[in-house]
């Protein structure tokens, strides 16, 4: 009488392995796969630079969408701790991303400027240490320049790689481009002059940016002076592109 329990004991046992070898696992949920974003040479957080050559629009670029009407918004001798702050509140404001040619000295004096320049998306690109006309320079002075520049501008924004260079006061020839070209940076000039640096009304500015075609660069100040000017002219110059269906991007059209 005693073994009727184990007995019942071991079926019971039996049964329940038998349950659970027959019962299929159930399988873990499956992970989203993150979506794929692309990065193209000469973006913000590329590794590497497109082929350098002399830009006054931004032909052949990198990642440039065949569709869509796009200008080139830049903004040269910054960062400004009083102007930059302001193009840049306007510029996430409406979504637009720009790129800025910034004097070395000034990426020292303002890290934070700098690092809030690249982590909104804009593209930061050599402007010169303090604004030298390279077309004077010699070879290592400007090659010690502009390597001083970019060490300065990596340190202080993060951005991994300089792919663009402006000359000050657009000054330039055959000789300095081929140097700056051999440091793999593109020599990049405008196609529209706001001429905002001489301060000729915020109507002006706005007109003459406003007038930009698709593939144009645009040339505009967030240093060096007095930009309230500038400041007030760019949401009408925004409101315009927006008008026209034209999206603002960087240099590297992204």
């Amino acid at each position: 009488m005693r073994s009727r329990p184990v007995r019942h004991a071991l079926l019971l046992s039996t049964a329940l392995v038998c349950v659970a070898v027959a019962t299929p696992a159930v399988a873990a949920p499956a992970r989203p796969t993150p979506p794929v974003v692309k990065v193209y040479p000469g973006d913000p957080t590329a590794a590497s630079c497109p082929a350098a050559k002399v830009m006054t629009k931004r032909d052949a670029v990198y990642g440039q969408d065949p569709v869509r009407k796009m200008v080139a918004l830049t903004f040269d001798d910054g960062p400004d701790p009083r102007w930059t702050p302001q193009i840049l509140n306007i510029l996430k404001q409406r979504k637009a991303k720009a790129t800025f040619f910034v004097i070395g000295d000034n990426a020292a004096r303002y890290p934070a400027l700098m690092a809030r320049i690249h982590r909104e998306g804009h593209t930061v690109a050599n402007h010169t240490w303090r604004h030298g006309y390279v077309d004077t320079m010699s070879a290592a002075t400007l090659r010690n320049d502009l390597l001083r520049t970019n060490g300065t501008i990596k340190r202080t924004s993060g951005q991994r790689t300089i792919c663009y260079f402006r000359p000050p006061g657009g000054r330039h020839n055959g000789v300095s481009d081929a140097r700056v070209k051999a440091l793999g940076m593109s020599s990049v000039l405008w196609s529209v002059d706001t001429n905002d640096w001489r301060r000729p009304g915020s109507l002006a500015i706005k007109n003459r940016a406003g007038a930009a075609r698709s593939g144009d660069i645009v040339l505009m100040h967030d240093g060096g002076g007095n930009r309230s000017q500038t400041v007030a002219a760019l949401p009408g110059i925004l409101q315009i592109y927006a008008q026209r269906g034209i999206r603002t991007v960087g240099v590297n059209g992204r």
